[in-house]
């Protein structure tokens, strides 16, 4: 059972930090057009449609992975932007507001991925097996 990403807040945060970065980032060098913009621009984007992919599957197993796979993103993410501000290539102000989107879509991954666990846990517990189980409730994916 499929659920709607587009009603996740940790869904809409990582489409807005594509934006952000899409928008603040025209200042890199070009030498950097083709390694670290694409990748950045890459990288944000993946967290949003690793959420997206997540929801689509039929277990909360597989969602569960696919947060994963996006927080490895959001990581990434995060890395790239500490390196333009060593580089400077960024300002101090574009860093926090980027660093700071970062850390609220990982906390809320890490959340989200611990309520799944649990859930996941929990039907392991009554016989029930994680591959048939579904995928979290709407109060869930609204918390996210």
């Amino acid at each position: 059972m499929a659920q709607n990403f587009q009603n996740m807040r940790v869904w809409q945060d990582a489409v807005s930090l594509h934006k952000d970065i899409i928008s603040k980032l025209t200042s890199l060098p070009k030498e950097e057009l083709y390694a670290m913009n694409s990748q950045l621009r890459r990288a944000s984007l993946s967290i949003s449609n690793n959420i997206a992919e997540g929801c689509g599957r039929d277990s909360n197993k597989e969602l569960r992975n696919f947060l994963n796979i996006a927080m490895g993103s959001c990581k990434e993410v995060e890395s790239m932007i500490i390196v333009a501000r060593e580089l400077r290539y960024i300002t101090e102000e574009t860093f926090t507001i980027l660093i700071q989107k970062i850390i609220v879509i990982g906390k809320k991954l890490n959340s989200l991925m611990q309520k799944i666990s649990i859930s996941i846990n929990q039907a392991v517990q009554v016989g029930q097996s994680p591959k048939n189980q579904q995928p979290t409730t709407k109060n869930q994916q609204r918390e996210a």
